[in-house]
C-alpha cells in the first residue's frame, strides 16, 4: 500500500472535523481570537441557527495586511513562536489552526483594520484561492462565515435543526458574558437582538443571563498555595435540572471540568432537591505553568497540576459562602443574644392558646408528636441499643443511644410515659405565636409582622438529620457487626487510598481489613446496616479520586434514617400540640432546608397579604 503525502485542501478539511463541531464551536473560536487580540466589546451575529451565517465583529486590535494571508494558514498563530510557550499558555489561542479549519468548510470572509493603519482589508476567497482589496472599516476584525459545511455533506448532514444549534451558539455567548464580564458583549438572532451586556462587571452580567436577583447570589473568594477560586453561587433556592448553569473559566478559559462542578455539589449537599444542580460562576486563576491547556481538541478541558488542591478549594470556599449564608438567615429569622424575632421562650406553649397547664386533655397528655404514648429504648446485639417510635403499627430503628429530647420528652432506657414538660408560665416575653396546624402537614406561625408557613415533616427531619451527623462528627457513631464477614476485591491503587483513608473509616464506624487486592467488612456504621458494598465501593473510589471526603459518604444513609423517625405529613396535631412542637422547633433553631433540599418553611410579610387583598395599592 502506497503512502501518500495529502494536499493541504484534504488535510485542512480533517483538522476541520476536530475543530469545527458545529456552528457554537465556530463563534467560540472567533470569539476568542477577538478576545486575545484585546477587544472590549464583541457583537455576534447568527442566521440559521449559525449554518446559514455567523457574523463577529470586535474592536480589538486588528491584524496587519502583511499578516491577512497567513490567518488561513495551517499552524499559523501570533500566540506563541517556540516549545517553551507551550509551558505556559497566557491565550485562548495558541494552535493556529481555526480559521484555516473554518475557511476550509464554509464561504469565509475576513475584514480588519490594524491599530497602526488607516486602512482596512478584507481577506476573501474565490474557489479557494485567497483575495485581499481595500475597504473601508474601524479598527478590529469582523469575521464573516456562510454556508457551513457546504463542501462537507458528511459533516452537514449530522448538524441538528437551525432552532437547536441557535440554542448551542446561545448557551455559549452566556458563557463568554459570565466569564468575560467586562466585555460588553451584543448578540443577534436572526436580526433581532437576543442579548447585550454592558461589560461592567460580573453582577450585571449575572441579572443579564440567568434573570436572578443578585441578592440571591453568594459570593464567592478563597486564595491558598497561588490558586484563586472567584465568583458567585446561586442560593440553594435557585437550581437547574442540569448543569447548564454551571460555569467554569481557568484563567479566562471556559472549560468543562466535572471534578469541580462535583466538589461544589458536595459542598451544597443536603441543601438540594435529588437531581437538582447548583447555579454558579467561578473562575479558577493560577499560574499558568500549573495548568496545561493543551489538552482536548477543542480545548474545552485542561489537567491540573495539583488537581486535589484545586478540588479542595472549590470545596471549602462554596462551603463557606453557604454557611455565612444560612447564618445570616438564622439571624434574620431568630435574632442575635439580645434581639430575637422568634424569642426562645421558656413558658408552656398552653399559655400561647390561653389554656392553663392543669387543663391539659388525656390526648395532649399522651404525646407531643400525636402518635403513641411510649417510647422504647431495646438493647440489640452485643452493646447497641436502638430507639423506637410506634407509628402506624410500624418500629423505626434509629442509630444511637440517646435520641435528641426535640418535644421536650424525658427519655429513659426502658418504657415510659411522654409527656409535655411544664417549665414556667412566664411567657411575657414571646414574639410569636401558633396560629394551628393546615392540612395536617404545616404549622402557622405569626411573628410581628410576619407569617411563617413551617413543613412540619421536613423540620423535624432535619432536626433529626443534624443530631445523627453531629454524633458521627464526634466520634460516637456506633458499629454493627457483620454476622460473615464481606470481601472485595479491589486494585493496588485504590487499596492504598483506602489504607490512607482507614483512621477516618473507623471513625466513621466501620471495622475492616485492607490488603493489597481485597478490603474485608468486619462492621458497619449502625445507620449504613444494608448497605451495597459494591456499590459502594464504587463510588467511593469515583469520589476519592475527585478529592471528595470521606465524612460525606454515609449522608444519604443518615437522611434516609432521619426521614423515618421524623413526625409525618399527614400526622394531625391538636392545637396544644402543634404548640408545643412549634417551640422546640424554634428553640433548636429551625432549619432552612430538610437534608434533601427541600424547603423548611416559607415566609410572607403582612404587606404581602395586604396587597393581595388589595388593602395596599
Amino acid at each position: 500500500m502506497l503512502i501518500n503525502v495529502l494536499d493541504k485542501s484534504i488535510f485542512n478539511l480533517i483538522s476541520a472535523g476536530e475543530v469545527v463541531e458545529n456552528p457554537a464551536s465556530v463563534v467560540k473560536e472567533i470569539v476568542e481570537n477577538a478576545l486575545d487580540a484585546g477587544a472590549s466589546a464583541v457583537i455576534i451575529s447568527v442566521k440559521g441557527g449559525g449554518i446559514e451565517e455567523i457574523e463577529i465583529a470586535d474592536n480589538g486590535s486588528g491584524i496587519p495586511k502583511d499578516d491577512l494571508l497567513k490567518t488561513i494558514l495551517p499552524h499559523a498563530t501570533s500566540k506563541i513562536s517556540v516549545a517553551s510557550d507551550l509551558d505556559a499558555i497566557k491565550t485562548l489561542g495558541f494552535r493556529g489552526e481555526a480559521l484555516a479549519s473554518i475557511a476550509a468548510v464554509s464561504d469565509f470572509s475576513l475584514v480588519s483594520r490594524h491599530a497602526d493603519s488607516h486602512l482596512s482589508y478584507k481577506l476573501s476567497l474565490d474557489n479557494g484561492a485567497p483575495k485581499i482589496s481595500e475597504t473601508s472599516g474601524d479598527v478590529g476584525t469582523r469575521v464573516t462565515v456562510n454556508n457551513l459545511f457546504f463542501n462537507v455533506p458528511a459533516r452537514y448532514k449530522f448538524l441538528k435543526k437551525p432552532v437547536y444549534e441557535e440554542g448551542y451558539v446561545t448557551a455559549l455567548v452566556k458563557k463568554f458574558v459570565l466569564t468575560r464580564p467586562f466585555v460588553a458583549f451584543t448578540y443577534y438572532l436572526n436580526g433581532k437582538l437576543a442579548l447585550k451586556s454592558d461589560g461592567t462587571g460580573l453582577t450585571n452580567a449575572l441579572s443579564t443571563v440567568y434573570k436572578i436577583e443578585n441578592s440571591n447570589f453568594l459570593s464567592v473568594y478563597r486564595e491558598e498555595n497561588g490558586v484563586k477560586l472567584s465568583g458567585y453561587i446561586a442560593v440553594p433556592a435557585f437550581t437547574k435540572s442540569t448543569r447548564e448553569g454551571q460555569i467554569i473559566s481557568v484563567n479566562g478559559r471556559i472549560v468543562e471540568d466535572l471534578s469541580v462542578s462535583s466538589s461544589v455539589q458536595n459542598a451544597f449537599a443536603d441543601r438540594l432537591m435529588t437531581r437538582t444542580f447548583p447555579i454558579f460562576v467561578l473562575e479558577i486563576t493560577l499560574n499558568e505553568n500549573s495548568v496545561d491547556v493543551n489538552v482536548h481538541p477543542n480545548k474545552k478541558q485542561v489537567k491540573f497540576e495539583n488537581a486535589r488542591s484545586v478540588l479542595s478549594l472549590a470545596y471549602g470556599a462554596v462551603q463557606e459562602a453557604l454557611n455565612e449564608y444560612e447564618e445570616k438567615l438564622k439571624k434574620e429569622l431568630f435574632g442575635n443574644s439580645e434581639e430575637k424575632p422568634f424569642k426562645v421562650i421558656s413558658g408552656d406553649p398552653a399559655s400561647q392558646l390561653g389554656t392553663p397547664n392543669d387543663d391539659l386533655s388525656a390526648d395532649d397528655k399522651m404525646t407531643v408528636f400525636g402518635l403513641s404514648d411510649t417510647v422504647t429504648l431495646a438493647d440489640r446485639g452485643v452493646g447497641f441499643k436502638n430507639l423506637r417510635f410506634d407509628f402506624a403499627k410500624e418500629d423505626v430503628p434509629m442509630s444511637f443511644e440517646k435520641f435528641p429530647d426535640y418535644f421536650t420528652r424525658q427519655m429513659e432506657t426502658g418504657n415510659v410515659t411522654a409527656e409535655p414538660q411544664r417549665p414556667s408560665n412566664d411567657v411575657s416575653n414571646a414574639t410569636y405565636k401558633t396560629i394551628g396546624q393546615a392540612f395536617a402537614t404545616y404549622l402557622f406561625v405569626e411573628c410581628g409582622d410576619e407569617l411563617y408557613i413551617i413543613d412540619q415533616h421536613a423540620a423535624h427531619e432535619r432536626l433529626l438529620f443534624d443530631e445523627l451527623v453531629a454524633h458521627a462528627d464526634a466520634n460516637t457513631a456506633e458499629t454493627q457487626p457483620l454476622l460473615l464477614p464481606v470481601e472485595y476485591p479491589v486494585g493496588a491503587e485504590f487499596s492504598q487510598k483506602l489504607t490512607d483513608a482507614e483512621r477516618e473509616f473507623v471513625r466513621l464506624g466501620f471495622v475492616l481489613r485492607i490488603e493489597n487486592d481485597s478490603v474485608t467488612f468486619l462492621g458497619v456504621p449502625t445507620a449504613a446496616t444494608g448497605i451495597d458494598f459494591g456499590a459502594f465501593l464504587t463510588k467511593l473510589e469515583k469520589d476519592l479520586e475527585g478529592g471528595l471526603l470521606l465524612s460525606g459518604i454515609l449522608r444519604d444513609k443518615l437522611a434516609r434514617a432521619a426521614c423515618r423517625a421524623a413526625i409525618k405529613g399527614g400526622d394531625a396535631l391538636t392545637p396544644l400540640q402543634a404548640a408545643q412542637i412549634t417551640t422546640n422547633f424554634i428553640s433548636k433553631g429551625i432549619p432552612l432546608q430538610c437534608p434533601h433540599g427541600r424547603p423548611v418553611f416559607v415566609k410572607f410579610a403582612k404587606l404581602d397579604l395586604e396587597k393581595l387583598f388589595k388593602r395596599v395599592l
